[in-house]
């Protein structure tokens, strides 16, 4: 069937599931790899010699067709190499092996807790807010691994009151481009963060409210 748009992944019609009260549960798709599987790209040992080993059926969650969750039953094949004995599994580019959830339902999800509530985002995709939360952790670790960001000429810093805690924030006031937040806005934590930007000599307008520390702060590092 074409109707579930994966381009690895053919599927057989829906099973629709409910209660004894008619209820809908779920909806189950049973699949299976287009063509040839693809073998693993981390391979068990040095000189892997893999052989065929039967399958192996997965749940994966999907993006819902019905309002319930809707669940692919994928047969992987599984692989036995000769050279060390080792058991591995074909390829699934679909799939995020992590969260055992397909990689579209992933951004879907990322997306939406960007911009909704955890728990508002998983009622909207029917899904735990528990896998929710565990794909946003990894989605913001991801962005944020390499960042970075230039210092402007006219630097804005002040604090927002967000879950009963001060959270330092800094932009680019001529821009209108928030740069950074932090957890607190502490001296030793905003000081952290001054440190860091390495061309902070660009800076030629400090823009604060009364708190002192930003005032000690600013002299120290502008």
């Amino acid at each position: 069937m074409t109707w579930l748009r994966l381009p690895h992944l053919s599927a057989e019609e829906p099973e629709i599931i409910k209660d004894n009260a008619g209820r809908l549960v779920e909806v189950t798709v049973r699949c299976r790899t287009r063509g040839e599987p693809a073998l693993p790209v981390n391979a068990c040992c040095l000189a892997p010699l893999l052989l065929r080993n039967g399958t192996k059926k997965v749940r994966v969650r999907d993006r819902r067709i019905e309002p319930a969750p809707t669940w692919l039953v994928i047969h992987r094949q599984r692989f036995r190499c000769k050279s060390c004995g080792g058991t591995v599994y074909e390829e699934l580019p679909d799939v995020d092996d992590r969260h055992y959830i397909t990689r579209r339902l992933k951004d879907d999800l990322a997306l939406s807790a960007t911009k909704r509530t955890f728990e508002d985002a998983a009622t909207f995709h029917a899904v735990e807010e528990t896998l929710v939360r565990r794909v946003f952790k990894s989605f913001a670790a991801e962005k944020l691994r390499d960042y970075s960001f230039y210092a402007p000429r006219v630097f804005g810093v002040d604090e927002n009151r967000i879950l009963g805690g001060d959270r330092f924030v800094c932009a680019d006031i001529e821009k209108g481009q928030l740069l950074e937040m932090l957890p607190q806005r502490d001296s030793e934590t905003v000081a952290a963060m001054f440190e860091r930007i390495e061309d902070r000599h660009d800076v030629e307008v400090f823009c604060q409210d009364m708190w002192r520390g930003y005032e000690t702060l600013a002299k120290r590092y502008f």
